[in-house]
């Protein structure tokens, strides 16, 4: 499922108890901060026990268009990057044990050898 905006400034609303017009000016002046606060490209946003938003620069390279098949240069540029914080273990279902077919036991060969007199 996809938060879209409406669905984000209704929970906003609801949560805070204001008006659906007012949680979305607030839901668009988060993002706001978070990007504004991004335009130093070594500058990190911390969101504690969300994540983490940076700026990644990109190298220039050469693409391909997937429609027509030409090749297109790409040049340079930054892009914001969002990590996500590894949830915690408690917060995690417990992983199901695999089916493990039963063990073999492992062939033994003995071999034999003549005796030399």
């Amino acid at each position: 499922m996809s938060l879209t905006v409406a669905e984000a400034s209704k929970r906003l609303s609801e949560a805070f108890d204001m008006p659906l017009k007012q949680a979305k000016e607030v839901y668009y002046k988060v993002f706001k901060i978070v990007v504004d606060a991004l335009q130093n490209p070594k500058d990190r946003v911390q969101i504690p026990g969300v994540g983490s938003f940076s700026v990644v620069h990109k190298k220039e390279r050469d693409g391909r268009n997937p429609r027509t098949g030409e090749t297109i240069h790409i040049p340079a540029h930054d892009v914001i990057v969002f990590k996500a914080y590894k949830a915690d273990k408690k917060d995690k279902k417990p992983a199901k044990p695999a089916k493990k077919s039963p063990a073999k036991a492992p062939e033994i060969v003995v071999k034999k050898t003549k005796k030399s007199k």
